[in-house]
Parts: structure tokens; sequence; C-alpha cells
């Protein structure tokens, strides 16, 4: 069985923006809930740092001498796999199981793979 640090997700520098990138769940850090201004809800955000991005870009001031640093990234529900978003909703909401969760959270999403 995979572990759930092995899922790969994919994240967004600005929750309304079309550029993605991909990134291993395991190197996200302080998953946490928030609502960006113009948002319609809460999304989950956590920090990432810009090396550990798999493939794709974040767009963000990077230069030579801030590199590697951290990157508030969204995780949005609908691009990412079910099992991978039930695990980052277990961490924002402090290691609640997503069973626990309100049921007006659906858990769907799409397929992206597991690195392994």
């Amino acid at each position: 069985m995979q572990r759930n640090d092995d899922f790969v997700v994919s994240v967004n520098a600005v929750w309304n923006d079309w550029r993605c990138a991909i990134a291993r769940l395991a190197d996200l850090r302080d998953v946490h809930w928030h609502q960006p201004k113009g948002a319609p809800h809460r999304l989950i955000h956590a920090y990432l740092s810009c090396a550990n991005v798999v493939h794709g870009d974040l767009p963000h001031g990077c230069d030579g001498s801030s590199v590697p640093h951290q990157v508030r990234v969204v995780v949005l529900k609908k691009h990412n796999l079910p099992a991978a978003y039930a695990e980052l909703l277990q961490r924002a909401d402090g290691g609640r199981r997503a069973s626990d969760l309100p049921s007006s959270v659906p858990l769907r999403g799409s397929s992206f793979p597991v690195l392994g």
C-alpha cells in the first residue's frame, strides 16, 4: 500500500490562476484553511519550497540570493485525487479524520499519479 506522503498534488500560487505546479504531499508544510479576497469560501493552503516543485512552475519572485524559499500555495479539491485531498483535510483540521468532516466537503478529484 502507498504511503500518503508519496502522493503528488496540484498546487496553485493563487486560487483563481490557471497555472499550476505538481509537488509531493510530503513537501507541503503548515497546511491550513484561508479565504483569500474574492474566493467563494475557505480553501486549503500550505507552504512549499520553490526547490520542491516536481513539475510545472509557480509564478513568484525568485532571485539567486533568496533561493530556495517558501511559497504559499493553494490546493484545489477539483484538481487532486480524493485520497490526497482527504489527507490535506485531515492536516488542515488538526488531525481529525476525513470521515469526521461535514458532508458539505465532497472528496472528488482528478487522477494525478502517485510517485513511487
